[in-house]
């Protein structure tokens, strides 16, 4: 049995885990002894675990916070259960919660521009077509003002409103430097937004559309992590 006491510091708990199921002889020194005996790590989470960590590497794995991994592992799982004409409502609200929870990280400490709520959507969709991250889509435009500012005060209710507090603190290399990488950012997240839609009615997808909506949340996460 081996135990890994020095090296623990540079293994994020996914990782961990992973390393735990796989490698049951290997434990790490901090962990309890009624946790190495028995992991309740199953291995549909492994599996979306290993995918995740293929489709966005362990640099930007470990750079998510709790909140946005745990979302994405739970997307994850819904989608490699997914079959054709499954209810995908679970795997859209997953995946909408993790763009969420990175949104609202990137806006943590952000700056507020000091504008009236009445001017938001205007600057928000100029900033955008002055990037090259084109018109503000219909979903990000009907978003109201109270909550933009909710979500420029760390407290984003909604994806939409997070993402427009982001054109709003954001400067514009920043946001140049997301359209050079993405130009098809907003559109991207516009997917995702109304495939959620305002209710909790089923919404029956299949496989290539499922995996459309994961490719651009994935896409769209890596595309604001790396910018």
């Amino acid at each position: 049995e081996g135990v890994v006491a020095n090296a623990e510091s540079r293994f994020d708990p996914m990782l961990r885990e992973c390393v735990t199921l796989l490698l049951p002889d290997v434990r790490f020194s901090d962990t309890p002894a009624a946790r190495r005996s028995g992991s309740s790590l199953d291995e549909s989470l492994l599996e979306a675990r290993t995918a995740l960590l293929g489709a966005l590497g362990y640099k930007l794995i470990n750079a998510l916070g709790v909140s946005a991994s745990d979302h994405l592992l739970d997307a994850e799982q819904h989608w490699l259960s997914h079959q054709d004409g499954d209810d995908a409502l679970p795997l859209v609200t997953a995946l909408t919660a993790s763009l969420q929870a990175v949104m609202r990280e990137l806006l943590t400490g952000a700056t507020s521009p000091g504008l009236a709520e009445r001017e938001y959507l205007v600057t928000a969709s100029k900033a955008a077509e002055d990037a090259g991250l084109g018109q503000l889509p219909d979903s990000l435009r009907t978003v109201r003002p109270a909550r933009i500012r909710e979500a420029m005060q760390g407290n984003g209710s909604t994806l939409g409103a997070c993402v427009v507090a982001y054109l709003l603190v954001s400067g514009a290399d920043r946001l140049s430097m997301l359209a050079d990488t993405q130009p098809s950012l907003l559109r991207d997240i516009d997917t995702v937004l109304r495939r959620r839609g305002h209710g909790n009615d089923a919404i029956p997808l299949s496989r290539p559309e499922a995996k459309q909506l994961r490719a651009a949340t994935l896409k769209s996460i890596r595309t604001l992590l790396e910018a």
